[in-house]
């Protein structure tokens, strides 16, 4: 008898049956997105555009190796003002929101550490208006959440502010904008009241724990800094990296006096560029986007991350050199204004060190007219350090 005869037992599918199989899954994955998408707008009375939705989930590229994008975003509006849904979009064939995970050995897989991002952003949004003492820094107001994965899918509903300008456009009043809401920031976020009141509804104990199950870790002290940016400079093709290790060294000092003590925490955006900041027509810079949201134990070495983040999206995501000139002195000039009378030292250690990193980060990917600009900048730079 053939083994065809035998419905629990069919025959091994060949590669291409395989490779439909899986095809199916992620389309059925994609369907599901779309059907949970159109349930929470439709609940919120939302304007929603099926077309371009459907667009957004072609563009999608869920892999179970997760080298795909984690999440789909889908654009709507909420009483005529823009709205954006998130949803986890990374693809797990096998995902078991019960599973207990070793946080000790980061085994996370990754539909898990999308959903890791996307509960981080949904707390920080949360949290912000509670523990801000200041103006809003948040261009992004939740409307509804889930970040209970028992609880059905994962998802942040909010309202965004609208982008108003140009990038291209962008000068000296953007640059010192930006480095106001960041500077701000550092001064009238309770991070440490903020961080504590996470690790306790989460029923988190070490600091460890907390980076592993929520926030991401930038650079706690100056060494952290010193490894993170050494690492960025064994990959720059110019003999300048040699120069610039020697350089970061000599902030030690100023950075280290500046150093949180026991457990105080600030706060890093973590994903600072060109569409993550929001200009509002009143000329503020607010902050959106909080999935790459980190902790630091040093609020110099969190405006070094930020700030240098940006630098380099302006550089290299805009045409005009001169544009970015001015962005860049626009930074300068609002940081060294803050730290005039507290500690004008500081002010060059967080200018320099932002362009230390980030300009040799991004070195390799430059050419012509850009690629010599970075290096101006970090010669510069060099050149001051040299004067301490």
């Amino acid at each position: 008898m053939t083994i065809e005869n035998f419905g629990q037992f069919p025959p091994p599918a060949s590669s291409r049956e395989k490779e439909k199989s899986m095809a199916e899954k992620i389309r059925e994955f994609k369907a599901g997105l779309l059907g949970k998408a159109r349930e929470i707008l439709g609940s919120r009375g939302a304007e929603f555009d099926e077309k371009q939705a459907g667009q957004t989930l072609k563009e999608l590229n869920p892999r179970e190796e997760g080298k795909g994008d984690m999440f789909a975003d889908f654009e709507a509006a909420i009483g005529g003002e823009p709205a954006k849904l998130r949803l986890a979009g990374q693809y797990e064939e096998n995902f078991n929101p019960d599973r207990e995970k070793n946080y000790d050995d980061w085994d996370l897989n990754p539909r898990e550490e999308a959903i890791r991002w996307l509960n981080r952003e949904i707390i920080v949004n949360e949290k912000l208006e509670k523990f801000n003492k200041g103006d809003n820094i948040s261009a992004d107001e939740t409307v509804e959440a889930n970040r209970d994965i028992k609880a059905g899918d994962l998802y942040l509903l909010k309202k965004s502010r609208e982008q108003r300008g140009d990038p291209e456009l962008y000068g000296e009043k953007e640059g010192r904008a930006v480095a106001e809401t960041l500077l701000n920031m550092q001064n009238n976020l309770r991070a440490t009241d903020m961080v504590c009141e996470i690790m306790s509804e989460n029923n988190i104990k070490t600091k460890l724990e907390l980076e592993q199950k929520i926030f991401e870790d930038y650079f706690d002290h100056f060494d952290g800094y010193k490894e993170n940016t050494t690492g960025t400079l064994k990959e720059v093709e110019h003999n300048i990296k040699d120069e610039i290790a020697k350089a970061l060294e000599r902030y030690r000092k100023t950075i280290e006096s500046r150093q949180l003590e026991g457990h105080e925490y600030s706060l890093a955006h973590g994903n600072c560029n060109l569409e993550t900041v929001i200009y509002t027509e009143d000329g503020k810079a607010l902050l959106s986007d909080w999935k790459r949201a980190g902790t630091t134990q040093n609020k110099e070495l969190s405006l070094v991350y930020d700030l240098g983040e940006i630098m380099a999206d302006k550089l290299e995501n805009t045409e005009s050199l001169q544009g970015t000139d001015d962005f860049i002195k626009g930074i300068e000039k609002e940081v060294k204004e803050h730290y005039r009378q507290d500690d004008p030292a500081a002010a060059e250690a967080v200018i320099n060190l932002a362009k230390f990193r980030s300009f040799a980060m991004c070195l390799n990917s430059l050419d012509g007219e850009k690629k010599e600009y970075a290096l101006k900048q970090l010669r510069e730079a060099i050149a001051m350090s040299e004067k301490i």
